[in-house]
């Protein structure tokens, strides 16, 4: 899994790319708790665009990423989920605890 980080007016943003899986969640947990104690950033957006699958695994590595932001004070929404991962969101109801956006630009937008 390939995993680029950046800071949007800062705003921290995550884009992963393909397959959020059991062999990937530990490696994007593990990513993002490198990059994101080094930034300013309170607001964290995960452009979802080109995940293509998502399991319990991947979510679980979701939730840990959004806890860590939040024991910061912070937010963290996600953007542009791809059909599959968005039918986990909806099977488990995560939809109803995190902030979801068409696209990643709407995403910031909410967070500044």
């Amino acid at each position: 899994m390939l995993i680029t980080h950046e800071i949007i007016e800062g705003v921290g943003v995550i884009r992963p790319e393909g397959a959020m899986m059991v062999g990937d969640a530990e490696s994007f947990r593990q990513s993002f708790s490198q990059w994101y104690p080094n930034t300013n950033c309170r607001f964290v957006v995960v452009d979802m665009a080109r995940v293509d699958q998502l399991d319990s695994a991947g979510l679980g590595a979701l939730v840990a990423v959004a806890q860590q932001v939040r024991d910061k004070g912070g937010d963290l929404k996600f953007a542009a989920l791809q059909k599959r991962p968005r039918l986990v969101f909806e099977i488990t109801r995560s939809y109803k605890v995190f902030d979801i956006f068409e696209t990643t630009e709407e995403a910031l937008r909410a967070s500044r």
